[in-house]
């Protein structure tokens, strides 16, 4: 059976002194907050998924990556290197050549390392 209007409203009143309590507006908050944060989080994890592939990786040399066959060689280059001129002035004109190559293509790079590295300029390149 259906329940009178008079004993409806009765009802509602005694379910909103509980919700308007101290402890239940801060437990409400609280959820809130966390709810917030939960969002936030997921939100940042989703934004690194996206973005960590695209990032260049650090050079990380282990020991059992140095070994070498009998008479074989290996060179690397110093990291300081990257401040010779000589150097410098090669990546502008390997910059500006990408460029005039890639220019029907509209795609423009500026720096030569975080451009290149997922391959796609390569690729046009190719």
């Amino acid at each position: 059976m259906s329940l009178t209007p008079s004993a409806s409203a009765s009802l509602q009143p005694a379910k909103m002194k509980k919700d308007e309590s101290f402890l239940g507006k801060l437990g409400g908050t609280l959820v809130r907050k966390k709810r917030a944060k939960e969002v936030s989080d997921l939100h940042e994890e989703g934004k690194n998924a996206i973005n960590a592939p695209l990032l260049p990786s650090a050079t990380e040399i282990h020991p059992e990556d140095t070994l070498l066959e009998e008479n074989a060689e290996r060179i690397m280059l110093d990291p300081t290197s990257r401040e010779n001129p000589i150097f410098i002035d090669l990546v502008k004109v390997l910059i500006d050549w990408i460029n005039s190559e890639l220019e029907e293509e509209r795609i423009i790079v500026k720096d030569l390392e975080e451009d290149c590295y997922d391959g796609q300029v390569l690729q046009k390149l190719f």
